[in-house]
Parts: structure tokens; C-alpha cells; sequence
């Protein structure tokens, strides 16, 4: 909606932020937590590029945290 209503993007701030307790997977088999909080800012991020590089002064914002220090890793 954003590339159809905007000619141009000047700022993207990728806040996802999501802990989902259980190990769901998506349709791809991939990682829910994984899916929202990495994947889907770059993969955002891709698809606006057209539009990003339109601005003249265009920023990209990427925000994280440090939430994953609270969880210990699981390769089950």
C-alpha cells in the first residue's frame, strides 16, 4: 500500500519486536520469532527500496534490543 500511495519514502524505521514462548513456524519453516524480528525489517526494507532510493536524503532506522539475553538458546 505504502509503494502505491507514496512516490517516495524519506525515513523507514524497522521496529518489529515480537517473543513468542512456544517454537512456532511459519509456512516456510521458519522461526516465528526469527521470522518477524529479522527477516521481516530486511525483507520490508527490500521491498520499499524503489521508493527509498527516490529521496534525496532517505533514512533507514533499524532498532533492536537486547530481549534475547533473557532466553537461552534451543536447537530442539
Amino acid at each position: 500500500q505504502v509503494k502505491k500511495d507514496f512516490d517516495h519514502v524519506d525515513i523507514l524505521v524497522n521496529n518489529a519486536g515480537v517473543i513468542i514462548d512456544d517454537r512456532q513456524l511459519n509456512e516456510l519453516g521458519v522461526e516465528m520469532t526469527m521470522a518477524v524480528n529479522h527477516f521481516g525489517p530486511f525483507y520490508l526494507t527490500y521491498l520499499l527500496f524503489p521508493n527509498i532510493k527516490k529521496s534525496k536524503e532517505a533514512r533507514i532506522i533499524n532498532v533492536s534490543s537486547m530481549a534475547h539475553t533473557f532466553f537461552k538458546a534451543s536447537t530442539s
